[in-house]
């Protein structure tokens, strides 16, 4: 028999076995732990089956078994649900567009394309991982079992550090060189607010080795609203020194 409330039994054990001082009492309600046969387990609808047992008497005693399968899931469970809910409300927060790459001379092979989104999925899954462990260390630090207080807690944990940690993580991504995918620097003011629908005003950033330029607009308009990577040719290779440049 398990004390309510308890999160994951230990594997390979024939029972537990209550403290004596967390004893039932006589004539209460208590909880017995059972595995089903084969027949059993066909009985069960909606995670549970109904138990008839007799007595020495030939007496019937009627019980409801429940499944452990929905206590069992712990925190893995509330971690999933959480993350989905993080990614739902990620476009709330901030613009999920890494950027405009229409304006492009020079077509991107599959591989660049293919190793900037694995550099993207890779920050994702690690963040994915810091986000359950941290949480899992935040809600269950203080709780040796399951409890609503410590999934409350973990629930929100995962959901606001994963919800601001991919916004970084899509932030970093838009600053960086979609061709060897370094951040881009030296960040220049260019045009005036005035002349916004004349010209494009903002903030002109460069790959330090020289294939890129990323135009940011310093103020959203409906033809300029995202981020714009110029690529840009070979006449620009005698500003950079070193071999990656081109």
């Amino acid at each position: 028999m398990a004390p309510e409330g308890g999160w994951r039994l230990p594997g390979m054990v024939d029972g537990w076995l209550l403290e004596q001082d967390a004893a039932i009492p006589h004539g209460c309600a208590g909880y017995v732990v059972a595995h089903l046969t084969p027949a059993g387990q066909g009985e069960m609808w909606n995670g549970r089956v109904h138990i008839t047992a007799y007595n020495a008497d030939y007496s019937m005693d009627d019980f409801w078994g429940y499944s452990f399968d929905e206590r069992s899931q712990g925190p893995w469970g509330i971690f999933l649900v959480t993350v989905l809910v993080a990614f739902l409300a990620v476009p709330a927060l901030t613009s999920v567009s890494i950027g405009d790459y229409s304006f492009n001379s020079h077509p991107q092979t599959w591989r660049r394309d293919l190793a900037r989104w694995a550099f993207m999925s890779g920050k994702i899954v690690l963040l994915l991982a810091l986000t359950y462990y941290v949480s899992l260390d935040l809600g269950y630090g203080s709780s040796t079992q399951y409890s609503s207080s410590a999934a409350s807690g973990q629930c929100v944990c995962s959901f606001f550090l994963f919800l601001f940690g991919l916004r970084w993580a899509i932030v970093d991504q838009r600053k960086r060189c979609p061709v060897c995918l370094r951040r881009v620097s030296h960040p220049a003011h260019v045009g005036m607010a005035s002349m916004t629908f004349l010209a494009w005003n903002g903030t002109e950033l460069i790959c330090e080795s020289g294939h890129t330029l990323q135009h940011v607009p310093g103020m959203q308009t409906s033809w300029f609203h995202e981020p714009r990577w110029i690529y840009l040719d070979t006449s620009w290779e005698f500003l950079f020194v070193g071999p990656s440049a081109g």
